[in-house]
């Protein structure tokens, strides 16, 4: 990866999240990477590559939009949303077939020309609904597995 800074590690952070897009997580996501959120703890770059590859199967047209954003020096928090089709088991719920949309906040942490760290939180509660799943039945530890 070329180039340090927040916005060259952001566009190529959102490129894992494409199809093949994961082969180059080592260069984007630093050793010591941990996210934190509502899906639970992840370190490492093997769990991050496991967490995108769980989504890209569960949503194959998986897309990102981001609402807002605010950068300072090594962090950018952002506001979006993701749309998909659910085509195959997704935290523990058998594939819908529904289209949905989830709504998230995530803060992300740049150190050493990688990305370092991720605080996300996406409505989990509002995606259960949207697939039509009983409260409390996503199990946001079967993301990194």
């Amino acid at each position: 990866m070329r180039g340090h800074d927040l916005a060259t590690v952001m566009t190529c952070y959102n490129g894992l999240w494409r199809p093949g897009g994961t082969a180059r997580a080592a260069d984007v996501i630093h050793p010591d990477f941990v996210r934190h959120g509502s899906s639970g703890e992840l370190r490492g770059v093997d769990a991050f590559v496991r967490y995108v590859e769980h989504y890209r199967a569960a949503f194959p047209d998986l897309a990102f939009a981001v609402a807002d954003w605010l950068a300072a020096r090594d962090r950018l928090t952002v506001r979006y949303s993701f749309t998909g089709t659910h085509r195959r088991p997704f935290m523990g719920l058998p594939a819908s077939g529904r289209p949905v949309t989830a709504d998230g906040v995530a803060i992300y942490r740049v150190a050493e020309g990688r990305l370092v760290e991720i605080w996300d939180y996406l409505d989990l509660y509002g995606l259960e609904r949207r697939l039509a799943a009983p409260p409390h039945s996503i199990n946001p530890a079967l993301a990194a597995q």
